[in-house]
Parts: C-alpha cells; structure tokens; sequence
C-alpha cells in the first residue's frame, strides 16, 4: 500500500514540474474552459488499466483531448496516476479560479449598481458612504434621517 505522504508529495513535484518545466501556468490552463484538464487526467489514470479492457464505452484511443501531445504509453501505471492526479488538481485550481473571478465580477456589479439606485424602503436615490475617499457602502439620506432622529 502507498503511503499517503509519499503520493501527495509525488503529486505535488509532478504539479511543479508542470508549472515550472512545461510552462503550464495559470493562464494556459484558464484556456481550457471544456473540462479538458479533467479528461486528460481520466485518461491518464485510466490508460493500461482493467478498464480499458473492461469497459465498452472507454475509447482509449478517443480519450486524451490532445492526440499531438498524448505520452501515456512512455509512463507506467503509477506514474500516470501521479500524473492523472497533478492534471486533475490543475483542472480544480482552474475552477476555483473562474469562481473566484465570477463572484468578484458579481459583487462588483452588485455594489456598482447601488449608486443611484432607488432605497426599497422609500425609492429615494441612494448616496455613497465614504471612508476618505473609498465607498464602502451605500445609504438611503431619507431613511438613514428617520432612523437616526
């Protein structure tokens, strides 16, 4: 049985390598927005497998979404679920960071539409409350007034 360790430290070199070697950097991998990143990483941890062979709707052949760059018959078995794992965690990293873009880019749009806009309460335009120069919110004058009186 493989220890834990040893595997996740094997998986994080791999995921090195690919960053500083192979120049797969953040930005390749963004350019990726099918799920290919997932598929290789199926692929690789599957290739040489019972499943290959078991399985009638695995097309081995039809499985790496990069036929050009295909190298998983020059690894072994568990260096290509090393390396199944490395592009499997690039995949996640590629998500996290589209989400953290989304909510960003929707946050944003939330508080940027608060100026102006019209209080639920009273439908008086909203004013921005500052701290020296920088918004950090929005209040309605009118409603702010009645609460503070």
């Amino acid at each position: 049985m493989i220890d834990l360790s040893e595997f996740g430290s094997l998986v994080i070199n791999e995921r090195k390598r690919q960053i500083e070697k192979e120049q797969w950097t953040a930005g390749h991998d963004d350019r990726h927005e099918w799920g290919e990143l997932a598929k290789a990483g199926a692929a690789y941890a599957i290739h040489g497998t019972d499943a290959t062979v078991t399985d009638p709707d695995w097309d081995d052949d039809q499985s790496f979404p990069w036929p050009e760059w295909d190298k998983r018959e020059k690894h072994e078995v568990k260096r290509r679920l090393v390396i199944a794992a490395a592009l499997i965690w690039a995949e996640w990293d590629r998500i996290t960071r589209r989400e953290t873009r989304e909510e960003k880019e929707r946050a944003e749009t939330t508080f940027d539409r608060q100026a102006g806009a019209p209080c639920p309460r009273c439908a008086t335009s909203m004013e921005p409350l500052l701290i020296g120069n920088a918004i950090y919110g929005y209040r309605c004058p009118k409603c702010a007034e009645e609460v503070a009186g």
